[in-house]
């Protein structure tokens, strides 16, 4: 397993609010324009909600890496962010398992003749921040550059881990909410009118009447 360390991202100091002028504007939105756009196609396994295992490719070259944060702070609440190199916008799908079920799944896995999936202990992470370790072979070449938007998402969740985590409990509450509603007030079914009409055919000219 190979240990990529991502240095956290720099805190910036708040400054004060600023006009700018209307003549200005333009500048902004041409610069933002300018900015490369580019899709992040995620498929993740978070276990235990501690440690996701994030799944991507970039050019038909397979990625895979242990992540020490919980990616359902992510799905649902990032759509899209920008950097000072461009613009993203995410696609992520989430699966939630817990030690048991991974044992499970191993289990399966060592039967069909597959390598395991083995988690790294959260001890063996950076403290502080998130970073990711890739698992499997990858080639050095395109390493770098095929993992930049990875990094570039987690430097974004560390910079609005609160706010993403008050999201997602906001969802969480809302979700129990519709559940207990709908426990409550269950929904009535409905009479369903179904019309049909019958299609002639050579074998049969004539429409044939049903007889009750």
């Amino acid at each position: 397993m190979q240990r990529l360390d991502r240095a956290p991202a720099p805190s910036v100091a708040p400054v004060p609010q600023q006009v700018v002028a209307v003549e200005d504007a333009s500048q902004f939105e041409d610069e933002a324009a300018l900015k490369p756009h580019h899709l992040l196609f995620l498929s993740c396994t978070v276990y235990d909600h501690q440690v996701s295992l994030v799944r991507w490719s970039v050019e038909g070259r397979p990625y895979q890496a242990y992540v020490n944060a919980d990616f359902n702070d992510v799905a649902g609440g990032i759509g899209s962010f920008e950097d000072a190199e461009g613009c993203c916008s995410l696609f992520m799908a989430v699966g939630n398992e817990t030690a048991e079920s991974l044992s499970l799944h191993n289990a399966d896995l060592q039967a069909a003749g597959y390598p395991l999936i083995e988690l790294p202990a959260p001890a063996s992470f950076p403290a502080g921040y998130s970073s990711y370790m890739l698992s499997g072979s990858a080639d050095p070449a395109h390493v770098e550059a095929d993992c930049k938007g990875l990094e570039a998402l987690l430097a974004h969740f560390d910079a609005n881990k609160a706010a993403l985590q008050q999201a997602r409990q906001q969802r969480e509450t809302e979700r129990l909410q519709r559940e207990q509603y709908l426990r409550d007030h269950p929904p009535q079914p409905q009479n369903t009118v179904i019309q049909f009409w019958p299609v002639k055919s050579q074998r049969y000219p004539v429409a044939q009447e049903v007889q009750p």
